[in-house]
């Protein structure tokens, strides 16, 4: 994780490890983190900040977030809603990152039901107790879901379904899946999305929507992944104006048809996906880019830039 003076790159997995702690909700099965050690990975100490968190938004709120509903929540607009991210989340310093925010935007709700999984990163607790708190005062219902050493809550199924957005982390997608798969998550995520759940995500919680993508998660050297959910057509490629790799790879990978073409998002960018199409692409930063990589029937890869929109912009 990078924090600058007025943004905060949630989406980069921390390499600490060690056992999730933490704390029960008297009375209840809702579990919440309570502390990895003594500081987190700005050095913040992560007791002050769980109990802080739990000072703001209450044990009652946060069971709220688990069990409030016995029946998924639908996008304000009734269809089914898709963001994958390219990488590197921007922040307002201490606040939800611009991506999120426009996820919760979606549901139409005043107080959304948001649940964040870190399966990709090992589940790694410093990371559950920055997104709790970076959401203390917000008004959404924050709880999240741990695969890491078992699952956190009886009944992951119940969890999910009850949610109005499903947030993914990042780090190792072919470990995420692997790890889904095992405790029924792909059969869970599809009929999440069914039901109308936004599904948002970044970097590893990107490429998982699709059929497949770049990724390290076999070693240093960047290797193709194609055991995504496939709940979208294609293959996507995040990291790409960040990782001089990306590009190259994800070009040859289409071209020899390792691949289907895809989408390809600069750290900043998201693809939405509404239904089953592309509807647009968003970006935290005016800088950040998208594109469609196709290939011919002769292998040649084109790449085209596609519109982007700035959810910084003010509106008209």
């Amino acid at each position: 994780m990078k924090a600058g003076k007025n943004r905060l790159h949630l989406d980069l997995y921390p390499t600490g490890r060690g056992r999730v702690l933490t704390r029960r909700c008297p009375g209840t099965r809702t579990v919440v983190p309570a502390c990895c050690g003594n500081h987190g990975p700005f050095g913040q100490n992560i007791q002050g900040a769980a109990v802080q968190l739990l000072k703001v938004q209450g044990c009652r709120r946060l069971l709220a977030g688990c069990h409030d509903a016995s029946v998924p929540g639908m996008a304000a607009d009734g269809r089914r809603h898709i963001i994958a991210i390219g990488g590197g989340m921007l922040s307002p310093e201490g606040q939800v990152p611009i991506h999120l925010e426009n996820a919760l935007r979606l549901t139409g709700q005043r107080e959304p039901r948001l649940c964040v999984l870190n399966t990709a990163g090992g589940d790694d607790p410093r990371w559950t107790v920055l997104m709790y708190d970076r959401f203390a005062g917000h008004p959404a219902r924050v709880s999240h879901l741990a695969l890491f050493p078992m699952p956190n809550v009886r009944d992951p199924e119940d969890l999910l379904l009850s949610q109005h957005v499903i947030f993914i982390g990042g780090g190792s997608v072919a470990n995420m899946l692997a790890v889904w798969r095992v405790h029924g998550l792909d059969v869970i995520l599809r009929k999440a999305w069914q039901a109308g759940i936004v599904l948002a995500g970044s970097s590893a919680g990107g490429i998982c929507w699709f059929e497949g993508g770049t990724t390290d998660s076999f070693g240093r050297e960047l290797r193709a992944f194609t055991g995504g959910l496939g709940l979208l057509p294609g293959s996507y490629c995040p990291h790409y104006n960040s990782e001089p790799g990306r590009r190259p790879l994800y070009h040859r990978l289409v071209a020899d048809g390792t691949l289907p073409a895809g989408i390809a998002c600069d750290d900043g960018a998201a693809a939405h996906f509404t239904d089953d199409t592309l509807t647009e692409l968003i970006a935290d930063r005016p800088t950040a880019g998208a594109y469609r990589v196709t290939v011919s029937a002769d292998s040649d890869v084109t790449e085209t830039p596609l519109d982007t929109r700035f959810l910084g912009a003010p509106a008209d």
